[in-house]
């Protein structure tokens, strides 16, 4: 393999990791978002029941 196939290839690589990251970054936020809202509810529930806020 070429230099220049090498370096090309570390680039695609790079990319692929940043967008992996990003991709990472918003499903993390996603299931933070959905903790909090059956916590949301769990605190506002009878009896620890889950109380559908209809969100």
């Amino acid at each position: 393999m070429s230099k220049a196939r090498i370096k090309t290839r570390l680039t695609e690589i790079q990319r692929t990791r940043e967008k992996l990251a990003t991709e990472l970054g918003q499903v993390a936020e996603n299931l933070n978002a959905g903790v909090e809202y059956i916590t949301d509810c769990l605190d506002g529930g009878v009896h620890g029941e889950l109380r559908w806020s209809g969100r």
